[in-house]
């Protein structure tokens, strides 16, 4: 280093200081040499601009400093790299499985699986993922979150499964609004100007003042500590859409609980890829600056919740938070079945926070739900026609279309009835939307027979109570 790094340049204008010695292991010791060069880099880049007679010395040196921290870089990823592959051959030697069954369990060849351990060979995104569906292996997320070549070294951060299609799945679209049918309801955020009319509808002032603004964010967060312990934290967002409200929690939870060995891993997942990268990159935006917080994005069906799950497991040191929020909950076509199936990997302690809209009326009581429920007192709103009738204007020769609210009662939870948001396009019929309504105590009583009992409920929303906010313990 002492060729770049002349004495007079170090020692009186940067100041530059030797890390410490002894008991820092490798990879520490290149972690602080290289904020010490960066500090050096960018203090000579000022003195650049500013020293007129050694300007040019200082832009030499300062480039061989951007040259020497790119290699410093390139050396810590390889030694995170060994050490996961070290990892890797260690826990396959933990659960008594030969190199031949782990790259069955895997998918991946023996003679691939031996130049890793060995180190011949550098893990890829592919092999991480395959190792990851390993139970035996019982890797963390961390394991995701290795720096990967390129210029800006972001770690991954984003899972996509193997199975994922966006564009078969809007070609099917297409085909099915071709006639009259329900349409599943991923639909409504699957192309990107759908994904932006959900965000508008959602962001308007008017539907902030009557549900976004008024949920108990703070005292949710309390609740959630309170619960909690005091391990780190996994908190998975099922369908956060732009990912406002989970954002806000995680945001809450930090603030509340400020100690340093309390941090929060944040998966976002969502099957529609605009309103996940929006999430995303909103929470990389308000949650980067804290290094306490890592922010992952998962690709695909929250039905299929337990294909996802090693890729969020952890083991007991941590606890996990799983929220359904922003009413997604009412959105379900089946509600018990959905709980029954996609949290079949739910374990002793999960909690669950999830929200919901109340009851108008009596399920039982059609005509008193048409009197008084809200959405068949108004017109629909601007937004929300622009939302739910654009695939129709987008991708159909439909002249005339229509949003219409209808009314179901026959459905799984005692208690609750459904709007039922249809188009009607030309001669054609199309559920598009649904949105249930639910008597709190009979909705709570569901989830206690399923092994989810409530630990908090709080009502918010116009007149504080439109709606309910619960959590749950497993």
């Amino acid at each position: 280093m002492e060729a770049c790094q002349p004495p007079s340049v170090f020692s009186t204008v940067i100041g530059f200081v030797e890390p410490s010695p002894t008991t820092a292991q490798p990879e520490d010791e290149l972690v602080q040499i290289q904020y010490l060069l960066s500090q050096a880099k960018h203090r000579l880049q000022i003195l650049a601009k500013t020293e007129v007679g050694q300007s040019a010395k200082y832009r030499e040196i300062a480039s061989e400093l951007t040259a020497l921290l790119e290699k410093l870089v390139g050396q810590k990823t390889s030694l995170e790299y060994s050490r996961l592959a070290a990892l890797i051959r260690q826990r396959r030697e933990e659960a008594l499985l030969s190199q031949a069954d782990l790259a069955e369990k895997a998918g991946l060849s023996r003679a691939l699986l031996i130049k890793i351990e060995s180190g011949k060979r550098r893990l890829t995104a592919k092999s991480l993922r395959a190792f990851l569906k390993v139970p035996e292996l019982r890797l963390e997320t961390e394991a995701m979150l290795l720096p990967t070549p390129g210029a800006d070294r972001e770690p991954l951060n984003w899972f996509v499964p193997h199975s994922f299609d966006g564009v078969a799945m809007l070609d099917d679209l297409k085909r099915r609004l071709q006639r009259g049918c329900s349409i599943e309801q991923t639909y409504a955020y699957l192309d990107h100007q759908s994904a932006a009319d959900y965000c508008k509808d959602v962001n308007d002032p008017a539907y902030g003042a009557l549900y976004r603004q008024s949920i108990p964010t703070q005292e949710i967060a309390s609740q959630i500590l309170e619960h909690h312990g005091e391990h780190p934290m996994d908190l998975i967002a099922l369908g956060p859409g732009d990912g406002g409200l989970e954002i806000s929690l995680v945001q809450a939870l930090i603030g509340i609980k400020p100690e340093a060995d309390f941090d929060i891993r944040f998966y976002l997942l969502d099957i529609s890829q605009p309103l996940l990268s929006r999430a995303h990159r909103n929470a990389k935006d308000k949650l980067e600056q804290n290094k306490r917080v890592v922010v992952v994005a998962m690709q695909g069906n929250f039905h299929q919740l337990p294909y996802f799950e090693q890729i969020f497991y952890s083991p007991s040191r941590r606890n996990r938070v799983f929220t359904m929020v922003g009413l997604t909950f009412g959105n379900l076509d089946d509600e018990i079945r959905f709980l029954t199936s996609a949290f079949s990997i739910a374990r002793k302690g999960d909690l669950l926070v999830l929200d919901f809209l109340l009851a108008h009326a009596q399920a039982d009581d059609e005509a008193k739900i048409r009197a008084i429920d809200p959405v068949f007192c108004h017109k629909p709103r601007e937004n929300a026609i622009r939302w739910l009738t654009g695939p129709f204007r987008r991708y159909t020769s439909y002249r005339n279309i229509e949003l219409k609210y209808d009314l179901r009662l026959e459905l799984p939870v005692p208690g609750s009835y459904e709007i039922d948001v249809t188009v009607l396009a030309d001669r054609e019929r199309f559920s598009v939307f649904r949105a249930r309504r639910y008597d709190s105590a009979s909705l709570r009583a569901s989830l206690s027979r399923l092994g989810w009992n409530t630990l908090y409920c709080n009502t918010f929303g116009k007149d504080g109570k439109n709606g309910v906010l619960v959590l749950c313990k497993r």
